[in-house]
């Protein structure tokens, strides 16, 4: 509906929950906007089939963008 580009990875990447439950990744939407504090960036998302989560932001983002 966005108009995001997504790639679909040929290896995926297998992430663990804090329940763990194990799942494998391969889709990576590129270049979502994402505003926080009125400030857009653009960011890589991977789709995540947890539940209770709305987004989760790695602490490489969060460090590189304070």
């Amino acid at each position: 509906m966005l108009d995001i580009p997504v790639d679909v990875l040929d290896v995926g990447v297998v992430v663990t929950s804090s329940l763990g439950e194990t799942v494998t990744v391969k889709r990576l939407y590129r270049r979502c906007p994402l505003e926080v504090q009125g400030h857009v960036f653009e960011v890589d998302l991977m789709e995540l089939p947890f539940h209770g989560f709305d987004l989760i932001l790695g602490v490489d983002w969060l460090t590189e963008h304070r």
